[in-house]
């Protein structure tokens, strides 16, 4: 209470002081600086030495003046580990200048008591989880020259919301304006460009709309702007570089911008960072874009830039002007045409990232790029590339990711790629890639993962590649022509999670050593040509996760040592020649959620629990020897056991007519079984995905969709496309997503859908209603999902409306902040259900706007699933403990360069 009084005092004599026009005294500013410090809790030591003992000048972080040196002019207080409220008590500092409270754990609004500090300079509150609109009161702040609030999103709804204030003009001192990652909606005031000092501008990662006010077009002094990841749009200013020809670094990525990139823009001499990707952009770019001689990132992907002849590609060519030049970005442009121009040889031996990758280029690769011995990452992934890769690649030795993947890459892979032993990423797959693989990639010792799958690479698999011990991931080297046997050096992997060699020629037995792979979650060897038996040591792999080594000619038991493979969720061993019994510990295996045994030798009893109680998890057809299981099986019963029957040694071996009865209704089981058989194989017969749903038809889903229309098409993604539907069963509005089949993985992501939404139920996952897998009138195989139909579309046509086929944009409002926020919250709470309340655990794995849909409520429903994984509750306590990485999986959306956030 003492406390208070003094405090109350203090407050009531300064206020009286600046009234009567006399300066407060010093004592004013020790009780301002005491009450701060009472209403704070610290985890540090930043305010141990605040107390009354010492002068308020010495203690840590405060500094007086010098002309008044009992004043207080500066609070630095950075990273101090400060928890709590901003004290009003502040704004008796009235000598103050700057204050910086920055990455402390403060929460509630700026006072507006310091919002009205008349000799405030500097204010920089950022990442300090404050909250609350952005004060008006800042306008009396005339001398302000820099505002930092960005980076207060951290606590959701206790972040810096409301509007920019358009009375923020009247701080006409102002310098430097930052408000980084904030929940700020509406528009860019206007009055902004009537700051004449202002040089600085930071408004990325937050919810502004509208287009860039003419009046910033009028602040020949600004070196700095970035408005990044907002909802802008409309075009820039043809005289952009005419009027703000002092601009050095520009970020416009992650908004809506359209129309050309002006010319003018090549005045700006001393432009440092240009990135406009992520936008609408469109026509051909400046020719003379080598002008900006002091550019150092130059980044326009994910636009709709033209470039359709040599003429076109000038302003790439003109780039090698630009000694300093180290990031060049030009990916995800569809009509980036033609060649790569040869003279991307000529660039800058600075230059650390080439991204070319998705457009529509042809022609070879520039042999020259063996020239850019800077280079770190080079992506040139799906175009239309041909002929074979340079053997200049190898020079360059700074290297560490290589795409060159989704190209028609013929020719051999040089040896000379074993030179970049800094290389930790090197992707090569769908190409048409002939003869070995060089065994000089056993150099490359930094070498995570390995994707080299559907080429045309033959010889065997060079034992050199298993040298990687200590920090390869995964090896992919699917559909190839490769011969041999595996490797025994397979075993020196032991950090190596996926191994996949299906569709090859391999041979021989597969190797014991493969028990020594002690993380392996996913082991995928079918149609090869293994023999012999399942090797034992695979009860080691306490991790794996899938196993796959279909169409082989393996032949022996099932080990029972693959009980010991707790995590093991998918079991697929069908096309081979095991023999024996069904392993009595498969059903045992809480985790264990598809088996297929089909076309072996298998014989005996067919377990009944577990994965085996529900046929649509589990196939054993085209094995004559199995008996018992469930009873849709239709399986005849199994016989006694010798030591069941109770003969006495003196009863004579007699047919009599409990005996004749047996052996009849034994005949009639096998001639149901031999009957339902070939129900099974036939290509009529169901899948047994539709006893889980009602069943629809080819048919009926063809008549709903008018044939598959193009006018009733909703979406298109990577499996397939989605239409909307009336079913005539019931007039129910549905939407229908539809395999492509041809698309490599698809029928795999149709049953991963169907198995993780057989196994939910939540009022923010989406529904499924039925699933067809059946023929198409052409006898082609067909397979889709009928989900409950969303009106209003997905999040992500809400937070960045597309251009229509029409060339029109969609008539669609912008979601308010309230609704973005019960958005978010559906989301979460659909992520808490399925991590924490499905019985396994359930991981999307590819969560994004696109995802999440939208009903008629604006409730959140999460769908597509075709990439979830489905845990035992063991696996994911152990990744939740887990400090390690895990991979992304899915699909990667904007994300602004690390600068932008320094």
């Amino acid at each position: 209470m003492l406390r208070m009084i003094k405090a109350l005092f203090s407050f009531l004599f300064a206020a009286a002081a600046v009234k009567a026009g006399i300066t407060p005294s010093p004592a004013g500013d020790m009780a301002a600086l005491l009450t701060f410090k009472e209403e704070l809790t610290s985890r540090g030591t930043a305010l141990l030495s605040w107390n009354q003992s010492t002068s308020f000048c010495t203690w840590e972080g405060v500094s007086c003046g010098r002309r008044h040196p009992e004043r207080v002019t500066e609070i630095e207080l950075t990273s101090g580990g400060l928890v709590g409220p901003i004290s009003p008590s502040l704004g008796n500092l009235s000598f103050l200048r700057s204050l910086n409270l920055s990455l402390n754990a403060l929460h509630g609004g700026i006072p507006s008591s310091v919002a009205g500090l008349h000799r405030l300079r500097y204010l920089n509150l950022s990442y300090s989880f404050i909250g609350g609109e952005i004060p008006i009161a800042l306008r009396n702040c005339s001398e302000l020259r820099m505002i930092n609030l960005h980076g207060n999103q951290f606590t959701g709804q206790h972040s810096i919301t409301g509007v920019i204030p358009a009375s923020l003009a009247n701080a006409s001192s102002l310098t430097m304006l930052s408000f980084l990652e904030n929940l700020i909606e509406g528009t860019i005031p206007e009055g902004l460009g009537h700051f004449a000092q202002l040089w600085f501008i930071q408004l990325s990662g937050n919810y502004l709309s509208g287009s860039i006010p003419t009046s910033l077009y009028n602040l020949s002094s600004l070196l700095y702007i970035s408005v990044a990841g907002n909802q802008l749009h409309g075009g820039l200013s043809a005289d952009i570089g005419r009027k703000l020809s002092n601009l050095q670094v520009i970020y416009l990525g992650g908004n809506q911008f359209t129309g050309e990139i002006p010319a003018s823009i090549t005045n700006c001499s001393g432009l440092n960072r240009l990135d406009v990707s992520f936008n609408s952009f469109s026509g051909r770019l400046p020719r003379d874009m080598g002008r900006l001689s002091e550019l150092t990132l130059f980044s326009i992907g994910e636009n709709q830039f033209e470039a359709q002849n040599s003429d076109d590609w000038d302003f790439f060519t003109s780039l090698t002007n630009c000694s300093a030049l180290q990031h060049v970005s030009i990916e995800l442009n569809d009509n980036l045409r033609g060649s790569l121009p040869p003279a991307v040889a000529n660039f800058s031996e600075q230059l650390q990232v080439l991204i070319v990758g998705g457009n529509a280029l042809s022609g070879s690769i520039p042999a020259g790029i063996g020239n850019l011995i800077g280079l770190q990452k080079l992506v040139l992934h799906e175009n239309y590339f041909t002929g074979s890769i340079p053997e200049g690649i190898g020079h360059l030795l700074q290297l560490q990711v290589l795409f060159l993947d989704d190209n028609n890459l013929s020719g051999q892979m040089p040896r000379s790629l074993g030179n970049l032993t800094q290389l930790y990423l090197l992707n090569a797959s769908y190409n048409a890639l002939h003869g070995p693989i060089p065994a000089t990639l056993g150099r490359l010792q930094s070498l995570t993962t390995l994707w080299l799958s559907d080429n045309f690479l033959d010889g065997v698999i060079p034992k050199e590649l298993f040298n990687l011990s200590f920090l390869l991931d995964t090896i992919d080297l699917r559909y190839n022509l490769l011969t041999g046997s595996l490797p025994l050096e397979v075993g020196n992997l032991r950090n190596m999670r996926n191994l996949l060699a299906s569709g090859n020629r391999l041979q021989g037995q597969i190797p014991n050593t493969l028990g020594d792979c002690h993380v392996l979650e996913y082991l995928a060897l079918d149609d090869n040509l293994f023999q012999g038996s399942i090797p034992s040591t695979l009860a080691n792999i306490a991790g794996l996760t899938g196993l796959n080594l279909t169409k082989n000619n393996l032949s022996g038991e099932i080990p029972r040592t693959l009980s010991s493979i707790s995590g093991l969720q998918e079991l697929y061993l069908a096309h081979n020649n095991l023999s024996g019994a069904i392993p009595e510990f498969l059903q045992n295996l809480s985790s264990l959620f598809a088996v297929d045994l089909s076309f072996n030798h298998l014989e005996g009893a067919v377990p009944t629990k577990g994965v085996f109680q529900n046929i649509s998890r589990f196939s054993i057809v085209g094995n004559d020897g199995l008996c018992g299981g469930i009873q849709e099986l239709h399986l005849p019963s199994c016989p006694m056991h010798s030591s069941e029957r109770k003969h006495s040694k003196s009863t004579p071996l007699l047919i009599t007519v409990p005996t004749l009865c047996f052996f009849f209704l034994l005949l009639l089981s096998v001639l149901i079984y031999r009957r339902k058989k070939k129900q099974e194989e036939s290509p009529t017969s169901s899948s047994p995905l539709d006893m889980h749903y009602p069943i629809i038809s080819y048919f009926e889903l063809s008549k709903s969709t008018a044939g598959f229309d193009a006018s009733n098409l909703i979406g298109k993604g990577r499996y397939g496309s989605v239409y909307k539907a009336t079913l005539d069963r019931d007039g129910k509005i549905v939407a229908v997503k539809v395999f492509d089949l041809q698309q490599f993985g698809c029928s795999r992501s149709f049953l991963t859908e169907c198995e993780t939404l057989s196994r939910i139920c939540h009022r923010n996952l989406v529904k499924i209603i039925t699933c067809c897998s059946s023929v198409d009138s052409n006898g082609n195989d067909f397979k889709a999902i009928v989900f409950d139909f969303m009106p209003n579309k997905s999040l992500n046509r809400w937070l960045h409306p597309q251009l229509e086929r029409n060339g029109e944009h969609q008539q669609i409002s912008y979601i308010s902040l309230k609704q973005r926020l019960n958005i978010a919250i559906d989301v979460a709470e659909a992520l808490y259900y399925l991590h924490s309340c499905c019985k396994p655990p359930v991981v999307h794995c590819d969560l994004k706007p696109s995802n999440i849909l939208l009903d008629e409520d604006m409730v959140a429903h999460v769908s597509d699933f075709g990439l979830a994984k489905i845990l035992p509750e063991a696996i994911s306590k152990s990744l939740a403990d887990s400090t390690s990485s895990i991979g992304l999986r899915g699909s990667i959306g904007y994300a602004p360069p690390g600068e932008i956030y320094s």
